[in-house]
């Protein structure tokens, strides 16, 4: 008996990347391989693959997961609203570092496995061009960005242009030849965040944040770089945005984060004081009085 049933000239491959926060769905990019001799597929198949062939999962995965999400930077380089540019610069550093981190456990030995599956993705998404501003300035507002949104890595506060340092908790540029602040990082360990109305941020200088290593916290503070700028900002008078870190006990496999702190965009402030203190074993250091513009929307954490 002859079967009726005829193979198909083509097989048809989806390639799915979930998309991020869940509940969002997911986005797939459909490939169609011709039917033929086992070499013809093993060559269309590997054309979907890394240039080489990388020995263990956590390479592996990063490089197939950079080429399954090209679909997702699309609304990059259309008209699309600076909301949805942020949202889909998060969503694929997320799933980026969702995959490396899968990659990790799946990784044979610690030679294998990345580190930083933060910095990895960061590295990733700069080689896609998929950060949304290219490493732009804004004093101010932040087109997209919007009071009460959630950051789960410092580093995606670079990628969507609220605050450049990796590190450092001032941020700040050049304006008519003086240097000015343009946004900081407030800690629960180190600054009064009481009220959602004012900050009391303790400059910059022999102190250790968020449980880092203090290597100068025997010296007095000094009024340069980022100190300098909180101070000249009290003249100027210009916007200065503010990320608070606030403690969490969430933990959320599928975000790929087990940090107990968060980082949470307050919204616009002024610098309006800067007055010196001393801090431990008696060292020098700079305070500053931080007073939240008018008329934004209330934090919600502190109805």
């Amino acid at each position: 008996m002859v079967s009726k049933y005829r193979r198909p000239k083509h097989a048809k491959y989806s390639l799915v990347v979930r998309d991020f926060p869940l509940g969002c769905g997911t986005r797939a990019s459909e490939i169609i391989i011709p039917r033929g001799n086992g070499a013809t597929k093993s060559a269309a198949v590997k054309a979907l693959l890394p240039e080489r062939s990388p020995h263990h999962s956590a390479t592996r995965n990063t490089a197939l997961v950079v080429r399954h999400t090209r679909a997702i930077t699309s609304s990059f380089e259309g008209n699309s609203s600076p909301r949805v540019k942020v949202r889909d610069t998060i969503n694929l550093f997320r799933a980026l570092c969702k995959d490396i981190s899968q990659g990790n456990m799946e990784a044979r030995s610690s030679k294998e496995k990345i580190k930083r599956v933060d910095l990895k993705a960061w590295e990733i998404l700069k080689d896609l061009e998929a950060d949304i501003y290219g490493g732009k300035l804004f004093i101010g507002v932040v087109p997209g960005v919007e009071i009460g949104d959630t950051f789960f890595y410092r580093i995606e506060l670079n990628a969507v242009g609220l605050h450049r340092p990796p590190q450092n908790g001032i941020d700040f540029t050049k304006e008519n030849g003086d240097i000015i602040a343009i946004s900081v990082v407030a800690s629960n360990d180190t600054d009064n965040m009481n009220s959602p109305d004012e900050l009391i941020y303790v400059g910059q200088g022999g102190i250790a944040r968020s449980g880092g290593v203090c290597r100068d916290c025997n010296e007095d503070q000094k009024l340069i770089r980022g100190n300098l700028a909180m101070c000249n900002s009290v003249g100027v008078k210009n916007p200065v945005r503010v990320i608070r870190t606030v403690g969490t006990s969430i933990y959320d496999r599928e975000l790929v984060t087990h940090s107990k702190e968060i980082f949470v965009y307050d919204g616009l402030y002024v610098v309006e004081s800067c007055y010196e203190g001393h801090g431990v074993n008696g060292r020098l250091i700079f305070k500053f009085k931080l007073k939240r513009l008018p008329g934004q929307p209330p934090i919600a954490r502190y109805r």
